[in-house]
């Protein structure tokens, strides 16, 4: 059995939104190193997993896909991850998570998808995705008294302005 690594608070960054299609998300950045700067920028990363995905037809196709979502990009010790979340069914969470390979003059960036591993986040993600928890029933699942009041229930916009920074 390996020895399970010592814990180091890693920060976390809101990267605000950046569409994927029809996919509305929120980005975060996680970083191994305090300040450390993102090796890929939202947009690419949209391009990259809107690629891969080909999410595009499923979720106009699907009444149960909200369009809604959260994205982590994590500056890891040993590599670059990439994990998208999206809210399904009014009550579920969809995920992905890969690890991304950066690309040169010669070679593009290519993801590689985790899902063989059975690997689905870290300990610092966790965190994030139970903030993301949170928010997501605080805008869409609690019901609020009549009439109805900004913030719930079923409000995509609170929940997309609903962001964390800080430390996990």
């Amino acid at each position: 059995m390996n020895a399970a690594l010592p814990y180091t608070a890693r920060q976390v960054r809101s990267l605000g939104q950046a569409n994927m299609g029809a996919l509305r998300l929120k980005w975060y950045a996680l970083t191994c190193e305090p300040g450390m700067a993102i090796a890929i920028e939202p947009a690419a990363a949209s391009r990259l997993l809107d690629a891969e995905l080909q999410l595009g037809a499923t979720l106009q196709a699907d009444p149960a896909e909200h369009g809604l979502g959260f994205a982590i990009l994590h500056q890891a010790r040993d590599g670059i991850y990439l994990l998208l979340s999206r809210w399904y069914g009014g009550n579920m969470l969809k995920h992905a998570a890969f690890r991304l390979h950066k690309g040169d003059a010669n070679t593009p960036a290519a993801l590689e998808s985790l899902a063989p591993s059975g690997i689905i986040c870290c300990v610092w993600e966790l965190e994030i995705m139970k903030k993301e928890r949170d928010f997501w029933v605080q805008s869409m699942m609690q019901r609020r008294p009549q009439p109805a009041t900004p913030g719930g229930p079923d409000d995509q916009a609170a929940y997309l302005s609903l962001c964390w920074e800080g430390w996990v």
